[in-house]
């Protein structure tokens, strides 16, 4: 016996009319998309949207006030709830300031306070005279008082010295045998670093400061770099004041 596969008019009627309503709702969906795409600009952000089979809502914040907006027969309440701030719609997450970093602060890692009403020694002039050898190098720094520190003389420094990239006080006497100093608080003075302070079997870098002390606290250093040729020809320096 062959089995009827006729559709009925019943099940004919109701395939049309899910079919009217996926139309329906593909045409509402679409409405929807537009309309928050043309209103956006007018009514703020978009909280959010809710899209049913009679209709679409638009929930959007301007300043302290919300707007909503409807079509069909789809009301905002019924799909966020009274007073809502579009809770159902996608939320629009807020921009992301970046922290600003904080600058790198350079300098000796030395131990002591600094006083910040303390200025530090005024270098003018560094020179590098030519050597022979690495025994005989040496560095003389012309530099004074500031005026604010007229109260502090050469025998108030402190010295430090920069190996291997660790700053390291100079307080060993055989070390302080190489630094010798002239002049006064008027004029200025010259100071001479010189001795194992320089030595470097080859050519190289050494770098030299100096810093007032009151025994408590310190000022900031300002400092010497020599740059030393293995023949001795060419060294030369220069200096950074705090």
């Amino acid at each position: 016996m062959t089995k009827n596969t006729t559709p009925t008019p019943a099940s004919t009627s109701e395939a049309g009319s899910k079919d009217r309503q996926s139309k329906r709702g593909v045409l509402i969906g679409a409405a929807a998309i537009c309309f928050s795409i043309l209103l956006a600009p007018l009514i703020g952000n978009a909280g959010g949207a809710g899209v049913m089979d009679t209709g679409f809502c638009i929930v959007s914040q301007y300043g302290e006030e919300e707007i909503r907006g409807h079509a069909g027969g789809t009301l905002c309440d019924t799909v966020f709830g009274e007073g809502s701030e579009g809770g159902g719609g996608e939320e629009i997450p807020e921009e992301e300031i970046p922290e600003e970093e904080s600058p790198e602060v350079e300098g000796p890692d030395l131990p002591g306070v600094v006083n910040p009403a303390y200025h530090a020694p005024v270098i003018s002039a560094c020179t590098a005279p030519r050597s022979l050898g690495s025994h005989n190098r040496s560095l003389i720094v012309e530099w004074s008082v500031p005026a604010e520190m007229d109260d502090f003389a050469y025998d108030d420094l402190e010295y430090y010295i920069l190996e291997d990239g660790v700053y390291s006080l100079l307080t060993a006497s055989y070390m302080l045998d190489g630094i010798s100093t002239s002049g006064d608080v008027l004029n200025g003075y010259s100071t001479t670093f010189s001795g194992s302070l320089l030595f470097m079997d080859y050519g190289g870098e050494k770098e030299l400061g100096f810093r007032f002390t009151d025994g408590e606290s310190v000022s900031p250093p300002s400092s010497v770099t020599g740059t030393f040729t293995v023949t001795g020809i060419g060294n030369s320096c220069t200096f950074t004041n705090g």
